[in-house]
């Protein structure tokens, strides 16, 4: 387990991998001791393809189309449901998920997404609300933290509570809060329990008390009058995300938050794109919120994949705050766009490099959902949603 607790400074590395590909590394100090190792790959535009590739369950970012030469790069993207008491949902994917036009997930909240669409990249805006049909009827919808007035409602992957079990053997196990499994419909309201296997979303189980979260890709709360004539089996054939319909063919993925180009600019897209307490601040904004980060950023010729790494709990090693990222990126980088796709132990990327694929970031994940917890120090922490780049 030692050869994974602490991180070592790194070289200052340039090495073109191929005409179009560019990876490049080096140790950033933040003050005497603390410091942390970013990595980047630059992508030539015009000269490669993109695409979003989702896994059915968490994979090492590695082996995500492991056996498709022509993938030469690829980074983390969402967030995901992560939990040590080997409860597995049928899907992991948090907010929007959009896989090649099939839906697997609903977004929470409004925010920002990467969008892969005929091998091209770029990223949107999606709104969390609008409307759907289900059957031949017509509903207007919204994600449960978007505050919006709609006859549905959405509970996804998102609105499950995870908290670590100091007590529990092993210790510091994630474990997902009971009560936030189980969504409660009132006197007049009906659950449906969604499955999204198909080709389109359909409903799976129709009830009038409880159904829980773990058991479907998300669940939909609406009106019992509304909803009487809706029976199991019926598909979601058409979304609308505000006044944007679903295309049947793109790919899309939430991202955390839009990066911005200034601090003011930074916290008003934290205040927009996080859920946070009424009255509060999202976590991000905290001097202490300090983590490794994967970010996906647009320049006027390349894309760029950029993480940095860090080691939870070591003292210096423990990452860096997002005032901090946006700091180091603006003086490296001349971007139009970036976003962020998550933050944490899951920050990694991956090149192609004389056939085989290398990983940097965050490869010291420690495995909880076993009796004798254990360091992955050749994957990592898995995920769930991979960005990938095609020669």
């Amino acid at each position: 387990m030692s050869n994974y607790e602490k991180l070592d400074r790194i070289k200052t590395i340039t090495k073109e991998i191929n005409p179009n590909v560019v990876f490049n590394c080096e140790t950033v100090s933040f003050g005497k001791d603390r410091f942390t190792n970013i990595y980047w790959l630059e992508l030539k535009k015009d000269s490669l393809k993109f695409k979003l590739s989702y896994a059915d369950k968490l994979l090492p970012l590695k082996d995500f189309e492991k056996n498709d030469s022509s993938v030469i790069a690829g980074i983390n993207v969402g967030g995901f449901y992560l939990s040590d008491d080997n409860l597995t949902p049928p899907v992991q994917y948090y907010n929007l998920a959009v896989d090649e036009g099939h839906i697997k997930q609903l977004p929470s909240n409004t925010r920002s997404c990467i969008q892969t669409y005929n091998g091209n990249l770029t990223k949107s805006l999606v709104i969390a609300h609008g409307l759907m049909r289900i059957g031949q009827k017509d509903f207007s919808w919204s994600g449960l933290n978007e505050k919006q007035d709609s006859q549905l409602i959405v509970y996804g992957m998102f609105n499950l509570d995870i908290t670590k079990n100091k007590f529990r053997n092993p210790s510091n196990a994630r474990e997902t809060v009971e009560t936030s499994r189980f969504i409660k419909a009132n006197n007049n309201e009906i659950l449906l329990g969604i499955g999204t296997s198909g080709t389109n979303p359909s409903v799976q189980r129709i009830s009038k008390n409880t159904l829980d979260l773990i058991q479907y890709s998300f669940i939909l709360k609406g009106n019992k009058n509304l909803l009487k004539e809706i029976s199991v089996g019926n598909e979601i054939t058409r979304v609308r995300f505000g006044h944007v319909e679903h295309n049947a063919s793109a790919s899309l993925c939430s991202g955390s938050f839009i990066l911005g180009k200034d601090k003011v600019d930074l916290d008003k897209n934290l205040r927009n794109e996080l859920i946070h307490p009424v009255d509060g601040n999202p976590k991000p904004m905290s001097e202490e919120y300090k983590k490794s980060w994967s970010v996906i950023l647009e320049t006027n010729d390349s894309y760029i994949l950029f993480i940095n790494d860090a080691r939870p709990k070591v003292p210096n090693q423990n990452g860096i705050t997002v005032y901090e990222l946006q700091d180091l990126i603006l003086k490296k980088f001349d971007y139009t766009w970036g976003v962020v796709g998550d933050s944490g132990q899951s920050s990694k990327l991956f090149v192609r490099e004389n056939g085989e694929r290398t990983v940097y970031g965050n490869l010291h994940y420690i495995n909880y959902s076993k009796t004798e917890s254990y360091w992955d120090g050749i994957n990592g922490r898995p995920v769930s949603v991979g960005l990938l780049a095609y020669a």
